[in-house]
C-alpha cells in the first residue's frame, strides 16, 4: 500500500519528471556491509559492543561527520576512524552493494516513461559511481551526485545541486530515500520526499522527518511515481512500525 501524508495527492508525484534516489538502503542493499564494517572498525578502536550500540545510525550522514554525530568523536578522531573504515569497506565485493530486488525494474520503467533520474547520495561520488557500475545500474541514471570532499557532503546541498542539474525547477523534482536525512534534505529545498521502508530507516523516522509519502516495495514506488490508477492509497495516519 502507498501511504500519503496530509495535503499530498497521487498527482503530486506522478507529475514530477525528475526523480532523485539515495543509494545506500534505497537503491542498493548496502546496510549489512556498512554496519559490519563500521562495527569492526569501532571495535578495533577500542569501543565495546555496549558503547557501539546501534551502529546502523551511521548510515545516512556523510563520513567522517557520521562518527562525530553518533559517537561524539572529535573531528580528528572521526577522520582517523573514517580512514580505517574506508580501507576495510573498499575490500568488500559487489555482493555488499547489490541492488534490491525490483529496483532495476523500477528504474527501467521510470526511464521508459521519460523520467530524468539522479543518484543523490552522501556517499563519495567516486565510490558510488564504481558501485553502481559494478551492480549494473549506473547506465539507468542521468547523473550521479555524491560527496566530493569536506563541505560538499550534506543532503540539503546535494539535493540542491541535483535540482540545478535537473533544470533548476523544484516543482519538477522528487526525492526518494530511506533515512530522515533524505526527507530533511528534500524539505529544505522545497521538494517532497517519498520514504522507502526497506532500507536502514523506519516508517516512524521518515514520517517524523516530513516524508510526503511512504512505500513498502519498489512496485508501489513505481505505481506512485507513474500515477497508476490501480494502486491502493491510504492516509499517512496509521500506527507506524
Amino acid at each position: 500500500m502507498v501511504w500519503l501524508a496530509q495535503g499530498w495527492g497521487r498527482g503530486d508525484f506522478s507529475s514530477r519528471a525528475c526523480v532523485f534516489f539515495d543509494f545506500d538502503g534505497t537503491v542498493a542493499n548496502t546496510v549489512d556491509g556498512i554496519k559490519r564494517t563500521a562495527r569492526d572498525t569501532l571495535l578495533a578502536r577500542g569501543l565495546s559492543d555496549e558503547e557501539i550500540g546501534d551502529v546502523g545510525c551511521v548510515i545516512g550522514p556523510a563520513f567522517p561527520g557520521a562518527f562525530e554525530q553518533v559517537y561524539g568523536m572529535s573531528a580528528e578522531e572521526a577522520e582517523a576512524v573514517t580512514e580505517d573504515y574506508r580501507r576495510r569497506y573498499d575490500l568488500l565485493g559487489p555482493g555488499a552493494y547489490a541492488a534490491y530486488g525490483g529496483v532495476p525494474e523500477l528504474l527501467e520503467r521510470l526511464r521508459a516513461a521519460g523520467r530524468w533520474l539522479c543518484l543523490t547520495t552522501s556517499k563519495r561520488q567516486d565510490l558510488v559511481t564504481r558501485q553502481a557500475t559494478e551492480n549494473g545500474l549506473v547506465g539507468l541514471f542521468d547523473r550521479v551526485i555524491g560527496q566530493r570532499g569536506p563541505g560538499h557532503d550534506t543532503k540539503p546541498l546535494l539535493v540542491g545541486e541535483s535540482i540545478e542539474a535537473a533544470g533548476g525547477d523544484p516543482a519538477r523534482c522528487v526525492m526518494v530515500g530511506d533515512r530522515f536525512h533524505d526527507a530533511e534534505g528534500a524539505e529544505e529545498n522545497g521538494i517532497p520526499c517519498v520514504g522507502v521502508t526497506w532500507g536502514a530507516g523506519t516508517a516512524d523516522e521518515l514520517a517524523a522527518a516530513g516524508a510526503a509519502a511512504l512505500v513498502d516495495t519498489p512496485g508501489e514506488l513505481a505505481a506512485l511515481l507513474l500515477g497508476e490508477r490501480d494502486m491502493t492509497v491510504s492516509p499517512l495516519a496509521r500506527p507506524l512500525r
